[in-house]
């Protein structure tokens, strides 16, 4: 086993999603091996992307009209994060100081993708 995998192993969660018989969920699986599901209100998939070491966690979920729209989880609060006047923002990353990085689109047809910051409330557009 490698020295990455036992750290994962013994001090890391695991973020993932999985699709069960009525749902796409995403899950926390923790160093303990304790597992946490999560499936976002009004969701067609629930994907979660990254955690700090404060235990907050971000990702997406996709609504049931195929939109995407950012995800932030911490302990039982949840915040939906859509970067303004875009159709669909994903959340890819996030830090010890809480900052989170993550892409945007503001169109449907061509789809470009555009990256952001976000850090205390405001949205910082990425070149």
């Amino acid at each position: 086993m490698s020295i990455f995998a036992m750290f994962l192993l013994l001090f890391a969660s695991l973020l993932c999603h999985a699709q069960t018989a009525t749902a796409n969920v995403g899950f926390i699986r923790y160093s303990n091996g304790a597992v946490k599901t999560y499936v976002a209100p009004n969701s067609a998939t629930t994907n979660l992307a990254r955690r700090n070491q404060l235990g907050v966690t971000v990702g997406s979920y996709r609504d049931v009209n195929n939109f995407s729209h950012g995800l932030l989880l911490s302990g039982s609060s949840t915040a939906t994060v859509d970067y303004p006047y875009a159709i669909e923002t994903i959340l890819n990353g996030i830090n010890y100081r809480n900052t989170m990085v993550g892409i945007f689109t503001d169109s449907e047809f061509p789809v470009d993708y555009y990256g952001f910051k976000l850090k205390d409330g405001v949205f910082t557009f990425l070149q």
